[in-house]
């Protein structure tokens, strides 16, 4: 199989994990925060220091670093995608 072939195999497998993290992260954040965090509201605050505020906000930065993970596996699979074409 020709390098180009690879690159682009390779290339479609990181857009699909990529693109497959960003969706799963959309998810937990809702299921940490609830329906209305899509549109920027938000429930009753608990109290500072709460163990449900902790467990709401590790649940928020995980989403937000698998989030970035997503995307930067989405554009890595792009450029793989475009540089085995040229080869091919």
């Amino acid at each position: 199989m020709p390098l180009g072939e690879w690159l682009v195999l390779v290339g479609g497998g990181c857009l699909a994990l990529g693109l497959g993290l960003a969706f799963w992260s959309s998810r937990q954040d809702v299921k940490a925060f609830g329906e209305h965090a899509r549109y920027g509201q938000t429930t009753l605050a608990e109290d500072e220091g709460s163990s449900v505020l902790t467990q709401r906000q590790t649940a928020r930065r995980r989403a937000e670093r698998a989030f970035v993970g997503g995307l930067t596996l989405t554009l890595l699979g792009v450029v793989l995608q475009t540089l085995g074409s040229l080869l091919s």
